[in-house]
């Protein structure tokens, strides 16, 4: 069923795993050879420019978990699948997930993603945080191994500041996400004080990524940025500007990407894993990188606010002139400039025009505080999200979820509709 013969053989002076671990270092070397079996029986060399292993595993540092006893790959597969011009990225999508991914997944029991882009589009694109660590961390599995360092020729100064901001809030949004899980759970099983399991590493997994996000965000504005999961760790473990606590989460986390059974809760600040345990600590998170959240924005900004008071008014105005500079940045606003409508009144007027000119994810980084860390809400979010200023907390952050799904990971909306009938 899965063919070995075709496809080139793997270099073995390079791991998959931080661990290094024998088994796990095979079963990923096995998933590799199939992958690409699949690929050469199933597509044609004009069918991609560059076809690469990214995320953990590209980067050498891919986790492993205990399964049935036994050591076994941990993190999603993730890759990046560059399109020549000519040809359909919804057709070969499609054809991917058939015959290689679906396949793929429950033979090896790892969930497969893949991420289409056309060449002329990546040529373009600023230097996204996503796009930095793939240059700097990837396999090529198909196509000329140098490809994608010779196209992506990005160090890590060159981040928009304002997609590491993006990507903060987006890992944050699991926190609020794992909120509103318990808040389903309370309700269809008010006598239980103890998560499913599968519930429960649902949501230690999205707290993991979500103290990692804010930790990145941290260290770029530090200019200490980098892609592998071990430097910033080393580096995060020795910087006198972060208090001790924040470092230990940080480390916490990033041991808990590369092997979640090693996990010490108690350094968390996790006392059990009941549900009220665990829903005061998404809380606590969320308080507790506020403060770091405001000051990542005063340093992109260069201001000095102390609190979230001004916050809408002053991110919209700077994204007008903010990073137009950067590579691919003005397109990208007049882009939006076209697109958007930016329908409101509760700001002025260059604050209008810095919403038309902003892409979906910074619009929702702007609303995100308002969900997250303060007790007051703006007439601005309730009108952005389309909803009454007489909802109550739970339905607020319905809401949120709702819009950043829709923008930012339609999968979600799916799965949401089935957790409010069932979460586990």
């Amino acid at each position: 069923m899965f063919p070995t013969a075709k496809p080139s053989p793997i270099q073995r002076d390079h791991y998959w795993t931080q661990a290094k671990h024998p088994e796990v270092e095979r079963q990923m070397d096995q998933l590799v050879q199939h992958l690409q079996a699949r690929l050469q029986t199933f597509f044609q060399p004009q069918d991609y420019c560059c076809i690469a292993i990214t995320g953990g595993y590209g980067r050498g540092e891919g986790g492993i978990r205990i399964k049935a006893g036994k050591e076994a790959l941990n993190n999603n597969l993730d890759l990046i699948w560059v399109v020549p011009e000519k040809r359909d990225i919804q057709t070969l999508q499609k054809r991917f997930k058939q015959q290689v991914s679906v396949v793929l997944s429950q033979h090896h029991d790892i969930d497969i993603d893949c991420y289409f882009i056309h060449e002329k589009h990546l040529k373009r694109l600023p230097c996204l945080v996503m796009l930095y660590d793939i240059v700097s961390g990837h396999r090529v599995i198909a196509g000329p191994q140098t490809y994608l360092k010779q196209l992506l020729n990005f160090e890590a100064k060159d981040i928009l500041p304002s997609d590491m901001r993006n990507l903060m809030v987006n890992r944050a949004t699991l926190l609020l996400l794992n909120r509103w899980l318990i808040m389903q759970f309370k309700r269809q099983y008010p006598q239980q004080t103890e998560l499913p399991e599968p519930l429960l590493q649902r949501i230690l997994k999205h707290t993991m990524k979500a103290i990692i996000g804010y930790g990145d965000a941290l260290l770029f504005a530090q200019n200490d940025y980098h892609w592998s999961y071990v430097k910033k760790d080393q580096i995060m473990g020795g910087h006198l500007h972060f208090p001790v606590p924040l470092r230990n989460l940080y480390t916490q986390a990033i041991q808990y990407r590369f092997h979640p059974q090693n996990t010490r809760w108690q350094a968390l600040g996790l006392e059990n894993l009941r549900v009220e345990t665990l829903d005061q600590w998404q809380q606590e998170l969320l308080q507790y990188f506020a403060t770091w959240h405001l000051d990542y924005e005063n340093w992109r900004m260069q201001k000095t606010r102390d609190n979230w008071d001004f916050y809408i008014e002053d991110n919209l105005r700077h994204a007008i002139s903010a990073e137009n500079a950067y590579r691919g940045v003005i397109l990208r606003k007049l882009k939006h400039f076209v697109r958007n409508q930016a329908l409101t009144r509760q700001v002025s007027y260059r604050a209008r025009l810095g919403l038309k000119v902003s892409e979906p994810a910074s619009a929702l980084s702007v609303i995100f505080p308002f969900v997250a860390y303060t007790e007051q809400t703006p007439a601005f979010v309730y009108e952005q999200l389309l909803i009454s200023e007489a909802c109550h907390t739970e339905q607020l952050i319905h809401r949120y979820l709702q819009c950043w799904g829709s923008y930012l990971d339609p999968a979600l909306l799916s799965k949401m509709k089935q957790w409010q009938e069932k979460v586990v």
